[in-house]
């Protein structure tokens, strides 16, 4: 958007920082239902139904995201309250030096709150996977976007400083942003074409990071359609499809629709930001031209707050499923024992879920960023009399879990080594399954 295509004294700000403050509020509101189902789920529940991992480093990134999302909103609502969405030259001269004064200190806390907020998603994502190349990309994926991000906060606060140069403290000539520079030349700033080149930088790499992280959460919530895949080649991808319980199917694609498609929002809502911004950095141009790209950041950062707080519906089925069943009777309540030990004869005759598996830690994962549950979930109540006898011929593998194989599937974990690998036959029951977890 060019300020030539403002017609008069034009303000396109206000409607435009009403949506802004709306998609904080909807990130905000995502956030404190994240926080309360979680301490809902940890003081509520009894201990036997509570996953192992509830609460994580995560949380506290995206808590402080937030926090800074919070503050560049508030600098950008002091910015338009003098003008910020108005053509340069019908502000005052007073007017002008507060519009770039807090649009330009907006800057930096923007770029900390998205910084932040992906790091928590990424870190979200990190914990959910033990794969060693998967988690290396993960981790190579936050630190180069903490490195790039961080470098263009330090480029937005140090831009300005000495000529000719001297050490000195350039955080004192930030204020040479707005303010007038010296007559006799002896403060200098990056010329535009240098902050341009970073800020494409910086929103390629953050677009790239997004669509990464949306990938692996793809692989994550499909986890098991497509280890069948690879376990049975001469299959098509749409007959496997189709062999997925409809219920099922219609779950992963709004899972995969709240993480990977809000993610993808993200990436691509930087890839804007970074060509508005081209224009945003001359003065004459900076109160007219900015809000485009203020718009484009608070749809990533809201984007990635959003994404991070969908896992949180696995334990609000949790939740839901728990109460539906009316076993809550109060944590501290006389029932708590009769109802544990009616968890544990449903959980005894248990069939692996399509989406459970074991890993190398002794945890059972689930998909869709599920909770780690080890094996001590299962108490000593249920642990006391496991079954060794044949059931409905299958036969019981007695461990701390009760796993039930029929005899072609007993054969293919004897040839596979031990690891369950289930054939396409028995998908859809699989499927079902796992209704009662996901």
């Amino acid at each position: 958007m060019e300020e030539s295509r403002a017609s008069g004294d034009v303000d396109i700000g206000t409607g435009i920082f009403i949506g802004c403050w709306f998609l904080t509020a909807t990130a905000g509101i995502a956030l404190i239902l994240r926080y309360a189902l979680k301490t809902w789920v940890c003081w509520f529940l009894p201990r036997t139904f509570i996953p192992d991992k509830v609460w994580g480093l995560e949380d506290l990134l995206v808590f402080a995201g937030y926090g800074f999302d919070i503050i560049q909103m508030t600098t950008v609502e002091l910015s338009s309250q003098w003008g910020l969405g108005r053509p340069f030259q019908y502000l005052e001269p007073f007017e002008q030096s507060r519009v770039l004064r807090y649009g330009h200190i907006s800057q930096p806390f923007g770029v900390t709150a998205g910084m932040i907020s992906r790091t928590g998603m990424a870190w979200t994502l990190l914990t959910c996977f033990t794969n060693r190349r998967m988690r290396l990309s993960i981790l190579a994926c936050i630190v180069v976007q903490v490195v790039v991000n961080s470098v263009v906060v330090l480029q937005t606060v140090l831009q300005c400083g000495p000529y000719p140069y001297f050490p000195a403290n350039r955080l004192e000539y930030f204020h040479y942003m707005w303010d007038a520079l010296p007559a006799d030349g002896s403060v200098k700033c990056q010329s535009l074409s240098v902050q341009m080149i970073i800020a494409f930088v910086q929103g390629g790499v953050n677009a790239t990071v997004d669509f990464l992280l949306a990938a692996i959460a793809v692989i994550e919530i499909w986890q098991f359609f497509f280890q069948v895949l690879r376990q049975n080649p001469g299959v098509s991808f749409l007959s496997q499809f189709r062999d997925i319980g409809g219920s099922v199917r219609v779950r992963r694609a709004l899972q995969t629709l709240a993480i990977s498609g809000i993610l993808l929002l993200a990436g691509a809502a930087s890839i804007v930001k970074a060509y508005h911004l081209k224009s945003s950095d001359d003065r004459s141009g900076f109160p007219y031209n900015m809000v485009d790209s203020i718009l484009g950041a608070k749809i990533e950062n809201s984007s990635i707050l959003l994404a991070s707080c969908a896992h949180t519906t696995h334990l609000l089925r949790v939740l839901i499923s728990y109460y539906r069943e009316g076993q809550y009777t109060g944590y501290f309540s006389d029932n708590n024992r009769a109802m544990e030990m009616r968890h544990c004869r449903d959980k005894s005759v248990s069939t692996v879920d399509s989406d459970i598996t074991l890993n190398d830690m002794g945890y059972y994962r689930q998909s869709f960023f599920g909770q780690s549950f080890p094996r001590r979930y299962e108490s000593q109540a249920c642990r006391a009399t496991p079954p060794t006898h044949v059931l409905n011929d299958c036969v019981t593998v007695v461990t701390d879990f009760i796993v039930e194989v029929n005899k072609r599937q007993s054969r293919a974990l004897h040839s596979s080594g031990g690891q369950f690998q289930p054939g396409r036959e028995s998908l859809k029951d699989e499927e079902a399954r796992m209704e009662r977890y996901i």
